[in-house]
């Protein structure tokens, strides 16, 4: 026999980050399936603020604007590997 109170299954995304500051984006449906198309080949599984965060920096390090050895608690856990394993 079930109670009949449903559940909610719990999202794996636990509390935000305090040393970020959240910033709110409206995107063009145009740029929304480019970033879309992004995810599906490049980072399945990421979601749009994951595959953001991961673009922007890979954009500013190939500018220069941070280094590219930025410590590992700066990477999101799909980036990490053997070869930034600090």
């Amino acid at each position: 026999m079930t109670s009949g109170i449903k559940t909610r299954e719990r999202k794996g995304r636990g509390r935000p980050r305090a040393d970020a500051t959240p910033i709110g984006l409206r995107f063009p449906a145009d740029l929304l399936a480019v970033l879309d198309a992004h995810i599906a080949r490049e980072r399945p599984g990421a979601s749009r603020p994951e595959a953001l965060r991961a673009i922007f920096r890979e954009w500013a390090v190939s500018r220069d604007l941070m280094p590219a050895d930025s410590s590992p608690a700066a990477l999101e856990l799909e980036d990490l590997n053997a070869e930034n394993d600090g």
